[in-house]
């Protein structure tokens, strides 16, 4: 889906739905150890519902879909065993901060920023870990300045598999053609060079490695593949949208520092299409405070 209704009558669309349908289901987001990596296509969104007058803030954080680890087989992603340890994830609020709902209302609401990594020595709170080869659902926050709870909006069209090279050719082709920063795009009549070895589809890569070797100008070899051990784990904490949910269990947050969010129950909520992933078993912690993206 491409947009979403709250019981409470906020709706929130992709500003962009035909470009993110060209990826979906098999979007790959390039993850990087140090400098982190933008996520493309740009997660903008468009709101409605909101009470013009009221002071609103935008969150943004991602979340595992599920407990599993996946690998590229015979062209189609594929189920490759159980995930990694799930933990808690950040929430990344919207740099325009608090701002009227006619503000949100009329503005695309962008994340065109957004950063992942790999890292999980990384202190960088622009930055959001993620694991390579899990899948990935960005998710929505809505809330109202001086109330304690929020609304959650999840788009299935915006699921991701983070990777460190892609592995399917055809999205990285498709990437080039649509993101005018990429290596390989095509800009003023002539072609700027292509895509970094560590980003190629393995054929790819390999075709690549293979003419370079018969030529006098050779390419930079591949960086090892080196599966990292980040983990991340998504939790749920605000009433979602009018779907039928399925009660799992409650556990306390206590949200501290600047964070706006403060001391409550906490029910994970999951859809009745959705299969549970932490299974009771994701740790009992919070983020140590919100970070507002620059």
């Amino acid at each position: 889906m491409d947009s979403i209704e709250s019981s409470s009558g906020i709706k929130l669309s992709l500003a962009d739905p035909t470009t993110w349908k060209k990826f979906y289901p098999n979007t790959e987001m390039i993850v990087t150890r140090r400098k982190g990596r933008v996520i493309f296509p740009h997660l903008n969104y468009n709101l409605t519902g909101l009470e013009p007058n009221a002071h609103y803030e935008v969150f943004i954080h991602l979340e595992r879909t599920d407990n599993l680890k996946y690998k590229f087989e015979a062209g189609k992603w594929k189920e490759s065993g159980i995930g990694g340890k799930i933990v808690p994830i950040d929430y990344k609020q919207h740099p325009d901060g608090a701002r009227q709902g006619s503000h949100w209302m009329n503005e695309t609401i962008s994340f065109k920023n957004l950063k992942i990594t790999n890292d999980i020595k990384n202190t960088d709170k622009q930055l959001i870990l993620v694991q390579s080869m899990h899948k990935f659902l960005p998710v929505i926050t809505i809330k109202k300045v001086d109330d304690q709870m929020g609304e959650e909006f999840r788009l299935t069209i915006t699921e991701f598999y983070a990777v460190t090279a892609y592995q399917c050719e055809a999205m990285s082709q498709l990437k080039v053609s649509h993101n005018k920063y990429a290596s390989g795009h095509k800009g003023n009549g002539r072609k700027r060079n292509s895509f970094d070895l560590d980003e190629m589809s393995p054929d790819a890569k390999r075709r690549s490695l293979s003419s370079s070797s018969s030529s006098p100008s050779s390419a930079t070899p591949p960086s090892p593949w080196n599966q990292p051990a980040n983990q991340v784990a998504p939790f749920d904490q605000f009433q979602n949208n009018a779907y039928p949910i399925q009660r799992q269990h409650q556990q306390v947050f206590d949200f501290a520092g600047n964070n706006p969010f403060s001391q409550y129950y906490q029910e994970w909520q999951w859809y009745q299409m959705m299969t549970p992933f932490n299974s009771g078993n994701a740790e009992n912690t919070a983020p140590n405070g919100y970070t507002a993206l620059g």
